[in-house]
């Protein structure tokens, strides 16, 4: 739909990501740095999608925080020190803005959703329903996605296949990766200094 220019040029990108609820003892590594290295919560996969939507990013703003020093851990408490709450605001090529906010802070109020605005118009996806909807000239219509477009989960099957010689997946190679983890980086450093950080190098 983006490449097609259904919507315009794209502006702005508004992300809302809701990674509260019950504790999950078997996602306790999530929750630690030495594990889970710089990926805050489901930011990386988020950061992946929006990649190949919009670009690689050049920049980015940001503010986390860090909860609860506990988390549930197959042996009882473990030792946090994944930050729980993060917002960005985060520039991509051709003058698009995104902001991003994904917490553990919030109450399941809302399904996680991307809304991107466009010159003509904007598209909502319901990331919870696996729905697109459409919004243009004063209408609102949900936008059929054909079967063959619809994947299931497949990273560790991915994963697995990759160090194992086989083929390296659909969506997700070594420059992308590369990629967003220099954006992940960016955000702790933004974090930790209060500025404005500027995504260095090319990943392409």
């Amino acid at each position: 739909l983006l490449r097609d220019g259904t919507i315009g040029h794209v502006r702005h990108v508004q992300v809302g990501w809701d990674n509260g609820g019950p504790g999950d003892p078997g996602d306790f590594w999530r929750w630690q740095r030495a594990t889970s290295g710089d990926n805050i919560m489901a930011l990386g996969i988020l950061a992946e999608a929006m990649t190949r939507w919009l670009g690689q990013p050049e920049a980015v703003t940001a503010t986390t925080r860090l909860g609860a020093p506990q988390r549930p851990g197959p042996r009882g408490p473990i030792t946090v020190d994944v930050p729980d709450h993060v917002l960005a605001l985060v520039d991509f090529p051709d003058d698009v803005t995104a902001t991003i906010e994904m917490s553990a802070r919030i109450n399941h109020v809302s399904s996680d959703h991307a809304t991107i605005h466009g010159t003509d118009g904007t598209l909502h996806v319901d990331l919870g329903a696996k729905q697109i909807d459409l919004v243009r000239a004063g209408t609102r219509e949900t936008v059929a996605i054909r079967d063959e477009d619809r994947a299931g989960w497949t990273a560790e099957v991915d994963f697995v296949s990759a160090i194992r010689g086989g083929p390296p997946g659909t969506l997700t190679d070594f420059v992308t990766g590369l990629g967003y983890m220099a954006f992940l980086e960016a955000v702790h450093r933004s974090a930790a200094s209060g500025c404005r950080i500027v995504i260095e190098g090319d990943a392409s």
